[in-house]
């Protein structure tokens, strides 16, 4: 472990310009793109894109075609759950609920201020 004598000896603008750096790494942010199916995005670049109805377009893949007897549903629907595409729309599911869910922790931002009206 350094000496107290040895950190007295780092230049003040060395210090100053690795807490610089170190602060402006850990702080850039993300471009979020929120959005829909219906208004699709041809060029995000870096840009988090989420859809609003990815859940629901998710949800009805999986459950396409399903019989009206709902024990014979749940067993196609595990069926389906258990194969390698079912893995992968259950992955999808999952992030596009915390997409829903990054999308509404911005909207008490929205409301904060008494004159706008939603």
């Amino acid at each position: 472990m350094p000496t107290r004598q040895a950190l007295t000896r780092i230049p003040l603008n060395v210090v100053l310009s690795l807490a610089f750096l170190s602060i402006t790494t850990f702080t850039q942010a993300q471009t979020w793109i929120i959005t829909d199916q219906s208004h699709p995005i041809t060029s995000a670049g870096p840009a988090r894109i989420i859809l609003l109805d990815q859940q629901q377009h998710l949800e009805a893949e999986l459950s396409r075609a399903l019989p009206t007897d709902p024990h014979q549903a749940a067993a196609i629907i595990q069926n389906r759950l258990n194969t390698p595409s079912g893995k992968r729309l259950q992955t999808d599911l999952a992030k596009a609920q915390q997409d829903l869910t990054d999308a509404w922790s911005l909207e008490p931002r929205y409301h904060q201020d008494p004159r706008r009206r939603c």
